[in-house]
């Protein structure tokens, strides 16, 4: 198949950009890496009237920074720029792992950060990321610059609450005192069937989420509290996690969907339990 016709514009500031959005609304659709969207285009799931190339809006917009506090990445950065940061690897070296996870080359080297947020796929490393750190995703339109928490800005499977006329223009976590990810796909490349990521902030707050489980990224934690505890009695995690999440699973594969949570929960524990002694093992 090929894409349906569409106007193609190429705008040269985020200004620019952001007034295109508003002239246009649902009608356009913002290119930045083309990874999720080219193939939707292709397959006509995605037929917009506009397509709005943000590619040249400056360099401003993939730029990563950071204070004591919290790390910035601009949404055009690649996933590539993310993964070889020293920014990064000195701030929140887990993104960095995530980061190496993502797709293939071809897809880290094109594909960006702000694209994967606003994408929203279910499966997606960066989503997962900024729900266990707690981040905030920074959306522009003509009118207005909000900052959402990453809690309520993914709504659903590729669903988000930033408007028809917004652009992900960064996103914010807190450095924490330590974070985890790990993921389980069926082959390297692979989407993941199940991910997980833990954040320990600096006042000790855990957050844990996971991936690939529902429609969208979702913290945990009753089953966390309980796999987290100094000597954790796995039977009673695993009816916790049932209790907790076993409804999200089809009844076909819970047993098995649930053994990955497990298996994911039961590392994260032991790096948990080895960053905070290590002479454990």
């Amino acid at each position: 198949m090929k894409p349906a016709p569409f106007a193609y514009l190429r705008p040269d500031s985020l200004e620019a950009a952001l007034e295109a959005l508003d002239e246009h609304g649902a009608d356009a659709a913002i290119l930045a890496g083309g990874q999720s969207l080219m193939p939707e285009l292709a397959t006509r799931v995605r037929a917009p009237k506009v397509l709005v190339d943000v590619n040249r809006i400056g360099a401003a917009h993939a730029m990563i920074s950071a204070d004591s506090e919290s790390l910035t990445i601009g949404a055009n950065a690649r996933h590539r720029d993310v993964v070889g940061d020293a920014t990064v690897a000195r701030t929140v070296p887990m993104l960095a792992h995530a980061g190496t996870l993502i797709g293939n080359v071809a897809i880290r080297n094109r594909g960006t950060f702000g694209g994967s947020i606003a994408h929203a796929d279910p499966s997606a490393e960066w989503p997962l990321c900024l729900l266990a750190l707690d981040g905030r995703i920074t959306v522009a339109s003509t009118s207005a610059t909000r900052s959402i928490a990453a809690e309520t800005f993914f709504t659903g499977r590729n669903a988000t609450s930033r408007g028809a006329d917004e652009m992900v223009v960064s996103a914010t976590v807190p450095i924490p005192d330590f974070a985890f990810f790990d993921e389980i796909a069926l082959r390297p490349t692979a989407p993941a069937i199940a991910s997980l990521s833990l954040s320990r902030a600096r006042d000790g707050t855990i957050r844990t989420a996971l991936g690939a489980v529902a429609d969208r990224p979702i913290l945990i934690a009753a089953t966390a509290l309980a796999a987290l505890a100094p000597d954790p009695d796995w039977r009673a995690v695993r009816a916790v996690a049932e209790a907790e999440i076993g409804d999200l699973f089809p009844v076909s594969d819970r047993t098995y969907r649930l053994h990955l949570v497990m298996t994911l929960l039961g590392r994260a524990a032991r790096a948990l339990r080895k960053v905070s002694d290590p002479d454990q093992s």
